[in-house]
């Protein structure tokens, strides 16, 4: 048995213990990417794109719980211009973030 034999094992640890947490991670953002929502034309998401568009969902189903409109009439007049801020998940597709409340 080699001296040096315990000191590769140790070297390879915090890499597998690297690749499962970069596994994990990638894993995490595919369900995201399941749940919110796309359209199949779009080309698939960044890591950025799919955490600005998971944000931007929350906050339009956060804002459609405490508005008293119908849900269609609250998404018809967000995207119809009553707010600027929002931001495009490609050059076709443009989503509103409703100012927290």
């Amino acid at each position: 048995m080699s001296v040096f034999t315990p000191i590769c094992i140790l070297a390879e640890e915090p890499l597998n213990k690297e690749k499962r947490r970069l596994s994990s991670i990638n894993e995490a953002f595919e369900e995201l990417r399941l749940v919110v929502p796309t359209f199949p034309y779009e080309k698939r998401m960044t890591k950025i794109e799919t955490l600005r568009l998971a944000i931007a969902y929350i906050r339009m189903l956060r804002s459609l719980l405490y508005t008293s409109l119908r849900p269609v009439d609250f998404i018809t007049q967000s995207l119809s211009g009553g707010s600027d801020d929002g931001w495009y998940t490609s050059g076709k597709l443009k989503f509103f973030c409703v100012a927290d409340n």
